[in-house]
């Protein structure tokens, strides 16, 4: 019994220890700078929107399902401030171009062909979103996509617009 004690009391420094190799998210959007097939968009382009970011890639049937719910909430919701950034993380242009042409997003596509970027928002599974509020400050994090939550990542969304 006691070996099991002094065991189960190695469990929260071995958690410390292994935090520390957990990579931080990007706490606030000023200090993301995102790649796109018009250049570099980064913290000017963010001023006093509510931001979604949202890493994703092309073998991932969640990300395929996710993309329609976001093209609808950018439809809605430009107007008021949301920007979205959708960051693929596939190094094949080809598989990129067969996804984007099933989804036709009108919102911006992103790429990250390193992880670099995902590495930096501590991206852990696909898709991961990030909601900044129009402070630029990380609001909420979603792992996965499912459609019986669409509902409350559109009250997120209204929430951080100020829209009732």
């Amino acid at each position: 019994m006691k070996s099991l004690f002094l065991s189960l009391k190695k469990i929260p420094l071995l958690l410390l220890l292994y935090s520390g190799s957990v990579p931080a998210e990007i706490l606030s959007i000023k200090d993301a700078a995102f790649k796109t097939p018009n250049g570099i968009i980064d913290a000017d382009t963010f001023n006093d929107k509510v931001i979604l970011v949202d890493f994703w890639a092309s073998w991932c049937k969640p990300c395929l399902e996710s993309f329609p719910w976001m093209n609808e909430m950018h439809q809605k919701y430009a107007d008021s401030g949301l920007h979205i950034v959708a960051v693929n993380l596939d190094k094949d242009e080809e598989l990129i171009d067969k996804f984007l042409a099933k989804v036709s997003p009108d919102f911006t596509i992103a790429y990250d062909k390193s992880a670099t970027l995902a590495k930096q928002f501590g991206v852990s599974a696909m898709p991961s979103s990030f909601y900044y509020g129009r402070d630029g400050k990380l609001v909420a994090r979603h792992l996965g996509f499912r459609d019986n939550r669409k509902d409350k990542y559109e009250a997120q969304i209204r929430a951080l617009l100020g829209i009732n």
